[in-house]
């Protein structure tokens, strides 16, 4: 069951924008891999595959692997 709260004045909802602020920090890490924590990369994949099976979206293949 998928709740929201209503944001004021616009027709977003105030879980769309965390999800957008989360999904964003996300890519951020993963462009840009070699410059983080494996852990943290580690962290910014699964903080997507989530984001995306939230919003019922497919998980890219685009996101690059750390071993």
């Amino acid at each position: 069951m998928r709740m929201h709260l209503p944001a004021t004045g616009e027709n977003d909802t105030f879980g769309d924008d965390i999800l957008d602020e989360l999904e964003g920090e996300a890519l951020v890490i993963l462009e840009h891999p070699d410059q983080h924590a494996a852990i943290t990369v580690n962290m910014a994949r699964k903080t997507l595959a989530m984001i995306h099976r939230i919003r019922g979206r497919d998980i890219p293949c685009a996101a690059p692997q750390v071993a």
